[in-house]
This record gives C-alpha cells, sequence and structure tokens, in this order.
C-alpha cells in the first residue's frame, strides 16, 4: 500500500490542507462547521448566557416577592393609619366624657352645697339659691338624656 497524500483547500483561507487536517495551520481555523462553535470562546459565552437567563429568573422571582412584600407592608401601614385615627378619636370622646363628667360633679357639689341652706330655721330658698339648683339640675337632665 502506498502512504497516499489527500491535499484539500481550507474553508477559511484556502491555505493547502494535508490528510484531512481538522484545522488549518496558517488561519488556526476548524475544517468542520462544528469545530468553530467549540471553541473556548465560545463554549465559555454560552456558559455565561445560560448563567444569565437563570439569574434573570431568579431576580424576576425575588421582584415578585419583594412587591408582594412592599404590597403586605403598605396593608399593614394602612390598618395601622385607621387604628392611630381610630385611637385618636377615642381620645377626643375620653377627653370630652371628661369635661362632661367634671360638668355633672360641680352641679352636683353646687346642689349639695344649696341643699342644706334650704332647710333649718325656716329660712327656705333664696331666689340665687333657687336659681342655682334649677340651672345645675337642668344640666344634669341634659346630660342624663344625652347618654
Amino acid at each position: 500500500m502506498e502512504n497516499k497524500k489527500i491535499i484539500h483547500r481550507c474553508r477559511h483561507c484556502q491555505s493547502e490542507l494535508i490528510n484531512n487536517g481538522k484545522v488549518c495551520p496558517t488561519c488556526n481555523k476548524h475544517q468542520k462547521w462544528y469545530g468553530d462553535f467549540l471553541n473556548l470562546s465560545s463554549v465559555t459565552s454560552l456558559v455565561m448566557v445560560i448563567l444569565a437567563i437563570v439569574q434573570l429568573v431568579l431576580a424576576t422571582s425575588e421582584r415578585s416577592k419583594a412587591e408582594e412584600a412592599f404590597k403586605k407592608a403598605e396593608e399593614v401601614k394602612n390598618e395601622n393609619i385607621k387604628v392611630k385615627t381610630a385611637v385618636d378619636v377615642s381620645k377626643i370622646e375620653i377627653d370630652r366624657a371628661k369635661e362632661e363628667i367634671l360638668k355633672i360633679g360641680n352641679a352636683v357639689i353646687i346642689i349639695a352645697e344649696v341643699i342644706p341652706r334650704s332647710t333649718g330655721f325656716g329660712r327656705g330658698l333664696n331666689d340665687s339659691d333657687r336659681l342655682l339648683l334649677e340651672k345645675n339640675i337642668k344640666l344634669i337632665k341634659e346630660y342624663s338624656t344625652k347618654h
């Protein structure tokens, strides 16, 4: 058998290749189509693209979680505002009730001071005492019909 040399041309630079060379010694390019894609930079690029896609998917998932957490935080904030408003309204109502209690207490004190003057030694009530009693009894009746 003879050792025949088969000469081919590089499909990139047209240099001569001997015995079906896989890589051209002149331009260092692969002669088969898939050889061009299997070099280190292509594989690295492909891995980088895959990693970028994975990162994108993970980031999208995390963003969705963050948006949900933000919505829940907004809801809690709004609930806290409602509760604070209710507390403020309650404080106002408590302050109003305290004022009413003080007014009623003062009216009772005035009545308690006038009543003893109405008895004893036949003195009876004078006009100013009578007006004080009527005014304070009326005040107590108004508060009792309100509530």
